[in-house]
């Protein structure tokens, strides 16, 4: 019976402990967009078309916030199986005279702000530099990728 105390006494202390366990998921979204971002950087320095590839989230062109809110569940809820097979084609048709340009542009940036949109499967990053960015993340399969066309 004292046992039965015991454990019924640390129930509280365990459902607060995972609840808060849950609740600091988010909160650990910026440093995962951040990660994301700079093994983006990486990958385009030493030309990694797969590890690129499944970091963009291409998007269309010039797709704007609200249009990306509409399409968003069909955006971040694909198939395993789809997203390896769109990386893999993707790798095998991205050239080095794609990636320059890319470089160029997302190479000597730093994140500054980052904040989560809505339902936390979208986020939006502002630059540190002299002509600062807007750049616009979604998550894909548990995975922060940059939204590639949007703006």
């Amino acid at each position: 019976m004292r046992r039965r105390t015991v454990w019924l006494s640390l129930l509280p202390m365990w459902a607060g402990i995972l609840a808060s366990g849950c609740a600091s998921s988010r909160q650990t979204d910026p440093q995962a967009i951040r990660q994301s971002f700079g093994m983006l950087q990486s990958a385009l320095r030493s030309h990694d078309t797969q590890t690129i590839c499944r970091l963009l989230a291409p998007v269309g062109q010039s797709a704007s916030l609200s249009a990306l809110q509409k399409r968003l569940p069909a955006l971040t809820r694909v198939s395993d199986q789809r997203l390896r097979a769109e990386t893999q084609d993707c790798a095998q048709s991205l050239r080095s005279s794609d990636i320059a340009p890319l470089q160029r542009g997302l190479g000597g940036l730093s994140l500054r702000l980052v904040t989560l949109v809505d339902d936390h499967d979208l986020a939006k990053a502002s630059t540190a530099s002299t002509r600062p960015l807007d750049l616009i993340f979604i998550k894909v399969a548990g995975q922060w990728r940059l939204a590639f066309g949007a703006r």
